[in-house]
């Protein structure tokens, strides 16, 4: 095949950009990319406006567009954390309708608060994906401060009717009682749930 720009010299690759072949007088290779120089022109023009950058180059070339990280994350991390807080209660309420602490429900909190960052953010981003991990695990120790508290109280109303507690514990009372409860099984589940969190907002940062 004949290069695009000069008639009769063989093509040794073809264009990223518009898919024309190329030969090795033209070539021009920009981040282990072969493009032709036309391309090449075109994209060191538009390199003035980013929004034109993103819209026009290849992926690899215009910075990677879809990563939130080149700012603070807010309305991802704001978004994560209402999905959490969701998350914490919905698990909270499954304990109480159940009777069981159900762990697959707080994997379930990674995955919702991942995706939650993710939708929030518009992107993903290392950032996020950290922000969004962090997050994940506060709000599994939420739903577990909400069981613990709830089951404090009903404790003392059948076995201490007379005492007099406060409506939310403090977490530093409830500690003890939390050490106790938390074993092998709930490390498994609090460390997948954790790496829902955190996957999604890191995978997301990489075009498919």
């Amino acid at each position: 095949m004949d290069c695009a720009t000069h008639s009769g010299v063989t093509a040794i690759s073809a264009c990223t950009r518009c898919e024309r072949p190329i030969c090795s007088a033209c070539r021009e290779t920009l981040d282990g990319h072969d493009y032709c120089a036309a391309c090449v022109t075109e994209l060191q023009a538009s390199l003035a406006t980013p929004a034109a950058v993103a819209a026009t180059a290849p992926a690899h070339l215009s910075g990677d567009p879809i990563v939130a990280d080149r700012g603070f994350p807010l309305k991802g991390v704001l978004l994560a954390a209402l999905a959490g807080v969701v998350g914490a209660f919905v698990w909270y309420g499954v304990v109480e309708l159940t009777n069981m602490k159900i762990g697959l429900v707080a994997v379930g909190i990674g995955w919702l608060v991942g995706r939650a960052a993710v939708m929030g953010a518009g992107a993903g981003g290392k950032q996020l994906a950290v922000f969004s991990l962090i997050i994940a695990v506060v709000s599994m120790v939420l739903g577990e401060y909400l069981m613990l508290n709830h089951a404090v109280h009903a404790y003392f109303a059948k076995e201490e009717s007379g005492a007099v507690l406060p409506a939310l514990l403090s977490p530093a009372a409830l500690l003890p009682v939390y050490a106790e409860s938390f074993g092998v099984m709930s490390i498994v589940f609090y460390a997948i749930g954790a790496w829902e969190a955190f996957r999604f907002p890191w995978k997301a940062q990489t075009p498919a």
